[in-house]
């Protein structure tokens, strides 16, 4: 869902500031700290993007992997279900 999003959208769900670090540890630091909010739902970056397809991307991201998708076959049946 990662490479979804950055290809249909050109950025990353979390957002990160990577100018101005000194080294490797302070961005690896700030992405961590990025991937514990929660992303913003697509629709967000591009209105044309339905909220049945906001719901399955953020279901994907979900920060508490109990919420996601619990294998392939359940987040296929819920992108067939969009309208």
């Amino acid at each position: 869902m990662f490479l979804y999003w950055c290809c249909s959208l050109g950025k990353s769900p979390w957002e990160f500031e990577l100018t101005n670090f000194n080294d490797f540890s302070e961005v690896t630091k700030s992405i961590i700290i990025s991937r514990r909010k929660k992303p913003l739902a697509p629709s967000f970056f591009n209105n044309e993007i339905s909220k049945d397809i906001d719901k399955v991307v953020l279901t994907s991201l979900e920060l508490n992997i109990e919420n996601r998708y619990k294998s392939g076959t359940d987040f296929l049946t819920a992108i067939n279900q969009i309208n």
